[in-house]
């Protein structure tokens, strides 16, 4: 009988097993190239060509999308602090809400023709009438709404200007959506009577930042504003004289929380941004965030920015050489730094920009990419980590070409970082850990590897030459020799490592980790370790150990000795082929995993199982043997009196012999536990 691809439900003895249809594979592709192979990561240009093709149009409706299910909160919901996720570069604001039809939309005259465009208008159940206006070619905003309209969508029309009055009609507004239009400048009365807005979203126009876009006076009926996007305005691939910061304009929003702009070369911030009080989130970002160009900061850059606790200068074109020690000491409650993406800074150069925040409030710092990706290999020395604030807690420096540590660093590191992220680096095995439990207050450590493939340079890549690692200079210290043996002192309250596609190829030979020690859960799936022997000991705490992808063919029965609180294994994708099949004690690999809740050995090759390969795993709960090709399932598994999920898919099982089949029913009518079996893609 051929392999079913459908949906199956089977009775055996009265049981229910269901079978699902095998899960579709879903694939993204990113293209990364270099337009400038010294200075990006990323298929970004360096003049910012202005094309909107099909693809950064459908993420620009994405964000909108996600703009505009994000102003739902009411004012006492705004998000007032800044702790930030790895990937979380400002405070997001989500709450879903149901939205009624209430009325079959705003009938409008386009262009002077009888032309009927319809906006819904539609009833938020917590604060009134919103019209969608989105993408209809509109020229100008409809004049006439309904009465008490909350949220106004205009994104993606042709509106280029914004007449006095405007809005007037529209008294009770707090949301107003104007990203992707064609307004070029405003008028000083173009947001009159809003008095009650608090969200406005300009993003992507041409409102270039220069005298006249933005007149004195044209955000003042803004009392309650607390977002304004004015980003991806500024296109200018040249310095230009008449750029400035409108600080004059801005000066009035005295509630604005967050402040979204393009970023100005050898520009500083005027004395209307010190009026701000309340401004606490600044992000400049360029790339698909706005158009954002600092290759010179001058030292007085922010010192009308003392307020703010966030900033997002990442994808700047940050020239190191023109930073200097005091460029961001003004900033002195600064909490979250993003220098992202800006690889023409260079280790050396961060130092510099760092000593002014030394004594600063900074608690995140995201120093990713700050080195072009050609360089040779570096030192993570004292004199960097020494310029790091004190307060710092997390610290995320990916793909920096770091590949040793000196040994004396963790003594300089701030005492409170609790989160470390140095992926996408080549570290070597050094010395170094021996000093790694002085990170006293560490919690989590990543140092795993993105598989992000990039074009061939278009030019000789530029190669960094500061704190390069001497290889030929590099010996072992004259009190380590032979007699030092290794054991890994691990930081005290470090609770998860996460080391994939971190390139490690090694037999896991024996290990000892000094038992004072919190790690609670190890990652280290897709390297290369094709044995696994063992026995690695001091672990008592894991729970939760990934060996996924890792090419293992090879384990020892004393390899997992020393794991008693495992309860989570992952060793999908491996070679297990002929370990798993020995009818003998050397093949009960898990004999002393007896907390062991969940085992995924899918996708290893197997044909076959020893009977009592599971014979310790009484309190196993999900068993995945998917995507194998085993022809039968003889296995003993009465034991397993707590069996929830048993997979067996996408394998050669004709069926489920009697006793597995009684067990199964055992579960289910005797134990009440609600049971669910696997067996789609099989020749049932």
């Amino acid at each position: 009988m051929l392999a079913s691809h459908f949906f199956l439900t089977l009775t055996v003895t009265g049981t229910v097993i269901m079978s699902l249809a095998p899960n579709q594979q879903h694939m993204k592709t990113f293209s990364f190239s270099d337009d400038e192979s010294d200075s990006k990561n990323f298929s970004r240009s360096d003049d910012y060509e202005e094309q909107f093709d099909k693809e950064e149009m459908s993420e620009l409706e994405q964000e909108h999308k996600e703009s505009w299910e994000s102003v739902s909160l009411s004012d006492n919901e705004f998000l007032e602090d800044n702790t930030l996720d790895e990937n979380e570069f400002y405070p997001s604001l989500d709450l879903n809400s149901s939205l009624e039809p209430v009325s079959q939309g705003l009938s409008l005259q386009k262009q002077g023709a009888k032309i009927d465009v319809l906006c819904p208008v539609r009833f938020q159940a917590r604060h009134g009438k919103i019209m969608d206006c989105a993408s209809l070619g509109l020229t100008a905003v409809p004049r006439k709404p309904p009465p008490d309209i909350i949220k106004l969508d205009l994104f993606n029309n042709s509106i280029s200007t914004l007449e006095n009055d405007t809005f007037c009609n529209y008294m009770n507004l707090t949301t107003l959506f104007l990203t992707k239009n064609n307004l070029t400048s405003l008028e000083v009365g173009s947001f009159n009577c809003l008095t009650q807005l608090k969200y406005l979203y300009m993003k992507y126009n041409k409102l270039v930042m220069k005298k006249g876009t933005f007149p004195p006076g044209v955000f003042k009926p803004l009392r309650n504003l607390l977002i304004l996007k004015i980003n991806r305005n500024t296109f200018s691939k040249i310095w230009r004289y008449d750029l400035e910061y409108p600080d004059t304009a801005l000066q009035h929003l005295t509630k604005l929380k967050s402040l979204f702009m393009d970023g100005l070369d050898g520009r500083s911030f005027g004395a209307g941004f010190a009026k701000m009080k309340s401004l606490r989130n600044l992000t400049l970002a360029g790339y698909s965030e706005g158009y954002c160009k600092l290759e010179r900061i001058k030292e007085d850059c922010f010192q009308n920015l003392t307020q703010i606790t966030f900033l997002n200068i990442s994808d700047c074109y940050i020239m190191g050489r023109s930073l200097k020690y005091k460029t961001l000491e003004p900033l002195r409650n600064l909490e979250v730094l993003d220098l992202t993406y800006n690889v023409n800074i260079g280790i050396q150069n961060l130092t510099t920009l760092l000593s002014g925040l030394r004594n600063s409030s900074l608690k995140k710092l995201f120093v990713s990419s700050i080195v072009t990706r050609f360089s040779r290999g570096i030192e993570i020395d004292e004199a960097l980590v020494k310029s790091l604030p004190r307060s710092l807690e997390y610290l995320v420096a990916k793909e920096n070409c770091f590949e040793t540590i000196a040994e004396n660093v963790f003594d300089s590191l701030p005492e409170n970082l609790s989160y470390i992220d140095l992926g996408n680096n080549r570290l070597l095995f050094g010395k170094y850990l021996k000093n790694l439990s002085k990170l006293g207050n560490l919690q989590f450590l990543q140092m795993s590897r993105d598989t992000f493939l990039y074009d061939l340079p278009s030019q000789y890549p530029f190669q960094a030459k500061f704190h390069v690692f001497d290889y030929n200079s590099y010996s072992l210290p004259p009190n380590m020799d032979s007699s030092d043996p290794f054991i890994l002192k691990l930081p005290p309250k470090l609770t998860r490592v996460e080391m994939n596609t971190a390139g490690l190829i090694y037999f896991l030979t024996n290990l000892t980790v000094e038992d004072n020690n919190s790690l609670t859960e190890l990652s280290i799936a897709k390297n290369y370790f094709p044995k696994a022997i063992g026995p690695i000991s001091g672990l008592k705490n894991l729970h939760y150990l990934d060996l996924s992808h890792c090419s293992l063919a090879v384990i020892s029965t004393t390899f997992f000795q020393y794991f008693p609180s495992l309860n989570t294994l992952k060793l999908s994708n491996n070679n297990l082929k002929n370990l798993l099949m020995q009818a003998n004690s050397n093949a009960k690999i898990f004999r002393n995993l007896t907390k062991v809740k969940y085992l995924d050995l899918s996708y290893n090759r197997l044909t076959n199982l020893s009977v009592d390969i599971f014979e310790d795993l009484s309190n196993l709960e999900k068993l995945h043997l998917e995507g194998n090709q085993l022809s039968e399932f003889n296995l003993n598994i009465s034991h397993m009196t707590k069996l929830k999920v048993l997979n067996l898919s996408d394998s050669q099982l004709p069926t489920l012999p009697i006793n597995v089949r009684q067990h199964i029913d055992c579960l289910k009518n005797v134990l009440k536990i609600d049971i669910f079996v696997d067996m789609s893609i099989n020749p049932i």
